[in-house]
């Protein structure tokens, strides 16, 4: 099973009071998430329970600036990794797919207005493991890959309470049910 860490943001600026960040995992249960503020303290907890979904939230000056959800499949064959940035009132979604069994990476882009999401567009595929000079063409269908809903409002991810809770009670870490 592969875990990628949404890790290095935030631990420079938290300092300077700036920027805040929030890292997630959701328990084995499927319904608690777990936020920290303490990156270290966060990739020691998915190294011990190895979740199937991780998040992180980032803020600046208290302005929600960027939203990462990942998922992977209990086998672990994939991975998706979300990014949602806010841009002119909407949000930009770039969806990065990443198929272990055939070591491919597909990057797509989405924008989300008023809750509605326009289809992806293919930004880029990437063969994991060519060599320079190996240029063979690569191409995946859509029904290829992982079939993992876009969020269209990022108020309603199933994380976004825990974090309300902690930012409200100004505590480092919380465990708390999805609403």
């Amino acid at each position: 099973m592969v875990v990628l860490v949404l890790a290095g943001w935030g631990s420079c600026a938290r300092a300077t009071g700036i920027e805040d960040s929030y890292w997630l995992l959701l328990r084995e249960d499927g319904h608690t998430w777990c936020g920290y503020v303490d990156q270290v303290e966060f990739t020691a907890e998915v190294s011990r329970w190895i979740p199937l979904e991780t998040a992180t939230m980032r803020y600046s000056t208290h302005q929600l600036i960027a939203v990462s959800h990942q998922v992977q499949s209990g086998s672990g064959d994939w991975i998706v990794i979300d990014q949602y940035t806010p841009e002119s009132g909407d949000w930009v979604l770039q969806r990065t797919s990443l198929l272990t069994q055939r070591r491919l990476q597909v990057i797509q882009q989405a924008r989300i207005h008023a809750g509605v999401a326009a289809p992806f567009r293919r930004v880029r595929i990437t063969a994991l493991d060519r060599r320079d000079g190996d240029r063979g063409k690569v191409d995946i269908a859509d029904e290829d890959l992982p079939a993992v809903p876009v969020q269209t409002s990022v108020s309603r991810m199933a994380f976004v309470s825990t974090v309300a809770t902690m930012r409200r009670r100004s505590i480092s870490r919380f465990c708390g049910t999805a609403q």
